[in-house]
């Protein structure tokens, strides 16, 4: 998970990655899915939520960042 998490420094975008909406994103780790931002302008990620895989994920991932916005 911890490779899975600093990889997105230099490519915020990997194979398998998924758009949610906005600047969110969210890449699969087994049955984990890390939840993040990237803001291409600032050259910025920012990992939002790390979860097992389930209904709720992603409940609650526009909140995450919007004081980033």
């Amino acid at each position: 998970m911890d490779k899975a998490i600093w990889a997105l420094a230099q490519n915020p975008r990997p194979r398998g990655v998924k758009k949610i909406r906005g600047p969110n994103y969210r890449i699969r780790v087994g049955d984990w899915r890390v939840v993040y931002a990237v803001f291409d302008r600032d050259q910025l990620v920012i990992v939002g939520k790390v979860a097992r895989r389930s209904k709720r994920t992603y409940e609650g991932v526009d909140e995450l960042f919007q004081a980033t916005r």
